[in-house]
């Protein structure tokens, strides 16, 4: 692992690059085995994500680096995802437009975050839940 006050360099599919805690890019099952394979030397490019997309990501394992989220239960039983034993927090960061959600779900699969990939796709079953036929 990094050292003491070493910061991981995340590069966006737009070359932006985000420097981030080694604990927080660590979330990230994708970026912590490029970590133990070449170092935390190099920046890590993650082709597969926008900048905005990247930054969105670094704020949900901000936050969860010290606040580890819940398990969410399944099926959902209601279309209130607070209902379902997701935190206040989640259930914020995932009321956003459709399309921000769907990269969300892709960045959290191509990047190895279960939790992320968990709470997203439960966003989307409370909409496909709430619609009737």
């Amino acid at each position: 692992m990094a050292g003491d006050g070493e910061m991981l360099k995340l590069k966006s599919s737009q070359g932006e690059i985000f420097e981030v805690e080694p604990e927080v890019a660590c979330m990230s099952t994708l970026i912590k085995n490029m970590v133990d394979d070449s170092g935390t030397d190099e920046e890590i490019p993650l082709p597969n994500v926008k900048t905005a997309i990247l930054s969105k990501v670094i704020d949900y394992c901000k936050y969860h680096k010290d606040n580890p989220p819940e398990e969410i239960q399944k099926p959902l039983k209601s279309t209130n995802l607070i209902e379902c034993g997701i935190s206040e927090w989640d259930a914020e960061y995932v009321n956003i437009e459709q399309e921000v959600l769907f990269e969300l779900i892709l960045a959290a699969n191509y990047l190895d975050i279960k939790s992320m990939l968990d709470l997203t796709c439960a966003k989307v079953a409370s909409m496909i839940k709430g619609k009737n036929t």
